[in-house]
């Protein structure tokens, strides 16, 4: 089996978690370890150093990207055991790096046992992130390949992605001029992205186009919109869901934020989701995601209503396709 580390995501940056200024920004690597049930070390890379580590990124900050950083391991039964993931930054003293401890950005364990069935092809699976410096929706992305004898595969089947905007809390209310404050018309805008940053299209068909919320007129900081949206048929490999929040002007809408969720996290039941808008304003987006099977019956129905779970994300499946 071969694990490609490839980037990191909403990560805080060490300037802004311990407010020293600006031009210091954190100098990400990652530890990489395989691991039993018990959180044991148990393998060793065949093409790595000792240290088991990627290349430390100088001012990197929150979102690395790493080139080319392959751990090659050699495993029979892979249901056995767990890739951890420790995101480190890299800390110094005089210029000196051995002379102080690094600091722990984030962590993530990710079960082999989803490679059951996995042949030769890249796949790539996103891993959310939980520490002490981990955002809303961070995750670190990663692809693997089991080096197995390639057998046939069922072709991937298009879901129906489906896609319910509660509310959100606490936006940037900003509008109006001097000598008069306006309240902001906030509304949410919402397309599929395929892996090479294009609306998704399927056998040509732009159906990963642009859906949009209602404009709540006048809503200021919070609004509700309780409403449900579907995009259909979605290969859903490679693709993420991404969201921007608004506000409805007369000559040119104000962009408030933009949220991405990856399409490989999608699972058959609603997924509640809490993220942030825009860090500055602490601003909240609510929503949920589903797949559902072409033809399902329930897929229309409405979405699951007022949202108070916070987001829960759910560990990528095989070859990042659905349980059906």
């Amino acid at each position: 089996m071969t694990l490609e580390i490839l980037k990191a995501e909403h990560l805080q940056d060490i300037a802004d978690a311990i407010q020293i200024g600006q031009g210091r920004k954190s100098d990400p690597y990652v530890v990489v370890e395989i691991v039993d049930h018990a959180g044991r070390k148990v393998v060793e890379s065949t093409t790595k150093t000792p240290k088991e580590q990627t290349e430390v990124l100088k001012n990197a900050g929150g979102t690395p990207v790493w080139k080319h950083e392959l751990f090659t391991y050699s495993l029979n039964e892979v249901d056995q055991y767990l890739v951890k993931l420790t995101v480190k930054d890299q800390d110094s003293v005089g210029g000196v790096d051995r002379l102080a401890a690094d600091t722990l950005m984030a962590e993530a364990t990710f079960d082999l046992s989803v490679l059951q069935g996995l042949d030769t092809e890249r796949r790539t699976f996103a891993v959310p992130l939980t520490g002490p410096l981990a955002l809303q929706g961070a995750v670190a992305t990663v692809a693997v390949h089991t080096n197995r004898p390639v057998s046939p595969q069922p072709a991937p089947e298009p879901v129906v992605v489906s896609v319910h905007v509660d509310r959100a809390e606490n936006m940037k209310d900003t509008d109006g001029w001097p000598g008069w404050k306006g309240k902001i018309d906030p509304f949410v805008t919402m397309e599929i992205i395929d892996a090479y940053g294009k609306v998704y299209a399927h056998e040509g068909k732009p159906v990963g186009k642009e859906k949009r919320t209602t404009v709540k007129s006048q809503a200021g900081a919070n609004a509700t919109w309780d409403e449900s949206f579907l995009f259909e048929p979605v290969l859903h490999q490679g693709c993420k869901l991404r969201m921007h929040v608004k506000d409805k002007d007369i000559v040119g809408d104000d962009h408030l934020g933009t949220i991405d969720f990856p399409l490989e996290q999608l699972t058959l039941d609603w997924q509640p989701q809490q993220r942030t808008i825009d860090e500055k304003s602490h601003s909240l987006l609510y929503f949920a995601v589903k797949a559902s099977r072409i033809g399902e019956e329930g897929h229309h129905q409405p979405g699951p209503g007022h949202l108070d779970q916070p987001a829960m994300h759910h560990a990528p499946v095989a070859g990042g396709s659905l349980v059906m």
